[in-house]
């Protein structure tokens, strides 16, 4: 009987043991997580690629698009939601925004540091208009 208790004493403190490790790596990457969100900007907005450029529109505002793998990843996921040339892609990113050194292009550059999510192109409605007279012959 002192054996058994002496068994799941051990096999109880195996298992506790193995799920703080779980937990602590839980609470890393749940940190790291928050140290990206606060080290970059998130910026919503419109994202448009043509042939080896892109841009990013922010409410007004104008960003090149430094071309690196998440923004390689944003253009892969943009033209498979696209339905054709015209469509607008709508992304949430954490970026980092630097001025641009080069002396064409635009005034800011943006480099983006993680893709949070890419929407779905909003589908046109087209508005009828109905005209209405108080002349009965129309």
């Amino acid at each position: 009987m002192r054996i058994i208790t002496i068994i799941l004493v051990f096999t109880f403190a195996l298992i506790g043991c193995k799920s703080d490790k779980t937990a602590e790596q839980k609470k890393v990457v749940e940190t790291a997580s928050k140290d990206l969100k606060s080290a970059y900007k998130t910026l919503d907005g419109e994202f448009i690629h043509v042939d080896t450029a892109a841009v990013l529109k922010v409410r007004n505002k104008l960003y090149g698009v430094t071309m690196n793998d998440f923004a390689l990843e944003a253009i892969e996921k943009s033209d498979a939601l696209k339905t054709n040339d015209y469509d607008v892609i709508n992304v949430t990113v954490q970026a980092e925004i630097n001025p641009n050194t080069e002396p064409e292009g635009w005034d800011e550059i943006v480099t983006i540091k993680s893709l949070d999510k890419v929407y779905k192109p909003q589908l046109k409605e087209e508005t009828k208009v109905l005209k209405y007279s108080s002349k009965k012959t129309e």
